[in-house]
C-alpha cells in the first residue's frame, strides 16, 4: 500500500504496538506521520528508532506531538492542533496505560 500524499496519526506511538505500527506506516511513504506520546523525550527517541528502522530518508515527514489522555488540557490542546491540519487520512488510536494501584488524574478522575 502506498500512502503518498496522506497524513497519518498514531497515538501511543512511543512503544509497543504503536511504535511498530508507526514504523510500518512510515514505510508506506505518507506525506506526514504524526506520533503522539505522553512524554516528548520518549516520543523523540521512538521517532528516531522508527525513522531508522523504516530507513526513511525524509525525517522531516515525522512529527512527535504531546498527548496525555489523562489530562483534559493536553487532550484539548491536541484536538486544537489537529483542527489545524490540512487533512487527516488515517488515525490509529492506540494508547493505553497500566496502573497497578488506584489513583486520580490532575483533573480528579480515576486513572484507568
Amino acid at each position: 500500500m502506498n500512502l503518498t500524499g496522506r497524513t497519518v496519526l498514531v497515538t501511543g506511538a512511543n512503544t509497543g504496538l504503536g511504535r511498530a505500527a508507526a514504523q510500518q506506516l512510515l514505510e508506506m511513504k505518507p506525506k506526514k506521520l504524526i506520533m503522539t506520546s505522553r512524554n516528548l523525550t520518549k516520543g523523540q527517541e521512538a521517532m528516531r528508532w522508527v525513522i531508522e528502522q523504516a530507513q526513511e530518508t525524509r525525517p522531516d515527514v515525522v512529527e512527535v506531538w504531546d498527548l496525555d489522555l489523562a489530562s483534559f488540557a493536553s487532550t484539548k490542546a491536541f484536538a486544537s492542533r489537529c483542527n489545524k491540519l490540512e487533512r487527516l487520512d488515517i488515525a490509529l488510536l492506540n494508547a493505553g496505560a497500566e496502573f497497578l494501584s488506584w489513583s486520580v488524574t490532575n483533573d480528579g478522575y480515576e486513572t484507568s
